[in-house]
This record gives C-alpha cells, sequence and structure tokens, in this order.
C-alpha cells in the first residue's frame, strides 16, 4: 500500500510540474514576443562611445566652474559635434535612464550660464529634426522607455517647449 501511495504521489507531483513548466513555457513565449517588438525609438543608432561622448560633457559641465569651462570650451564643442549626429529623442532616452546624468543634468539646471547653454544646443537640435518631421513617431518608444505618458512628451513637442520637456522628465526621474 505503501508503494502504491507513493507512486499515486510521484504521478501528481509529475503531472503538477508538467502543468507547471508548461504554463512556465507560455510565459516565457509571450514575455520573448513582447521584447521582440522594437519601437522605432530602439531603431534610433547610438554607439557605447556616442553614451561615454554624452556623459564627458554632461559630468564636465556639471562637475566644473565656470571658469574652468572657459579652458574646457574647445574639447566640449567637439565631443559635441561628435555626438551632434545623436536624435535627440535618444539623447533624452540615454539621459533619463542613467542616474548619474541626471545627477549632473540636475547640477548643470542650477546654473542660468550652463543651463542655457546646455538648453541652446538641444533646442536646436531637436527643433531640426522637429522641421523635418522626424520626431513623433520616437515618442511612444522613449515615453516607454522612461515610464512615462506618451501623450505628455507630444504635448510638449508640439508647443515646441524643449525646456519644458527636459524639466518635466527632470521632475520625474529625481
Amino acid at each position: 500500500m505503501k508503494k502504491f501511495s507513493f507512486l499515486i504521489l510521484a504521478m501528481t507531483f509529475l503531472l503538477f510540474s508538467a502543468e507547471k513548466v508548461d504554463q512556465l513555457a507560455q510565459f516565457m513565449e509571450q514575455e520573448m514576443t513582447t521584447m521582440s517588438e522594437i519601437t522605432p525609438y530602439d531603431t534610433l543608432p547610438i554607439s557605447v562611445e556616442d553614451k561615454e561622448k554624452i556623459s564627458k560633457i554632461l559630468l564636465t559641465m556639471s562637475e566644473n566652474s565656470i571658469f574652468k569651462l572657459l579652458f574646457e570650451k574647445k574639447r566640449l564643442e567637439r565631443l559635441g559635434q561628435e555626438v551632434n549626429h545623436v536624435h535627440p529623442i535618444r539623447f533624452l532616452g540615454t539621459v533619463f535612464t542613467d542616474p548619474r546624468l541626471i545627477h549632473a543634468l540636475h547640477r548643470i539646471r542650477r546654473s542660468g550660464f550652463k543651463w542655457d547653454g546646455f538648453m541652446d544646443g538641444f533646442s536646436e537640435r531637436l527643433m531640426q529634426e522637429v522641421k523635418a518631421k522626424n520626431v513623433n513617431q520616437y515618442i511612444p518608444g522613449l515615453a516607454q522607455t522612461l515610464r512615462v505618458r506618451a501623450e505628455d512628451i507630444q504635448a510638449y513637442i508640439n508647443y515646441r517647449d524643449f525646456e519644458g520637456l527636459v524639466l518635466f522628465l527632470l521632475e520625474r526621474h529625481f
């Protein structure tokens, strides 16, 4: 009788485990399908080197005095030119998914001189893409990446309030 009970218990365990394995396989398949859905935002190119250069620019701006930045001006401008090809929507996604860069942007915000310089360059670049009608298709992916509503980002873009957009993202990610 003990052998029979053990056999029933073992078979029940196997059936239960097989059902769980099947559920797990279905779950994994759904997750892989979701993960494989690439948005237009995900196709925007950015290299590891681009990310490093963006980091250097923002960290240098945030960590140094205005006086010291005068000596770094040429190097920062060169780095800026080297990452100018990065789409501004991808730039935002890069900055606002890196806690160090979010913190750097907060520090830059405290200096009107630094902030104005940053916003002038960023706004000019974003306006180029807006005029080329090359922004709206990337907003849902950026919103998903940053866990904000696409409608909120879209409103800032529609009103050409690029500084408001950056401030909105800073508020949400600090």
